[in-house]
């Protein structure tokens, strides 16, 4: 259900005499107790000071830069790649942000432009950005054939 339509239905249930609280709105509609709280403010319902702690969403905490100040050091995390580059799904990228999920998305290093391109990385850009080339690798899901050649695609469904 929609907001406008949640606070029509929420204005009736609000009549019918029923006790309103964070929780009981936020499983009768299906929305978080952040989102509870805001349509029960909204509606002019008096909520106890306990439910304060509703009232403002936490920041969604991404992974802690270095502490370091060489701008060319690796992450933290410790895999040899600069600050803000990642191996995702076999491939090199600069990660520009995420998605709700928590999936990364951004530029591959060959999509990236080359002058900005951190010097340990041009090797990989010119290689096409792909960290998994060999085809025994788990994650090649191609078919290998007694004829199948590296960049062979006949058999590739899509």
């Amino acid at each position: 259900m929609r907001r406008p339509a949640r606070l029509d239905s929420a204005r009736a249930w609000l009549d019918s005499g029923a006790q309103a609280t964070v929780r009981g709105y936020a499983r009768r509609y299906g929305v978080d107790r952040y989102t509870a709280f805001d349509e029960l403010t909204m509606l002019g319902v008096a909520l106890p000071a306990k439910d304060e702690r509703w009232s403002v969403r936490p920041a969604v905490h991404q992974r802690a830069k270095s502490s370091r100040s060489d701008e060319h050091e690796s992450d933290p995390v410790g895999d040899g790649l600069p600050d803000g580059w990642i191996e995702w799904g076999g491939e090199l990228i600069f990660v520009a942000g995420f998605t709700s999920g928590g999936a990364p998305f951004g530029l591959r290093v060959d999509e990236f432009p080359a002058e900005h391109l951190p010097e340990e990385l041009k090797g990989w850009a010119d290689s096409g950005g792909a960290v998994i080339d060999e085809p025994t690798s788990r994650h090649d899901v191609r078919r290998q054939g007694p004829d199948w050649e590296p960049g062979d695609d006949r058999d590739v469904p899509f």
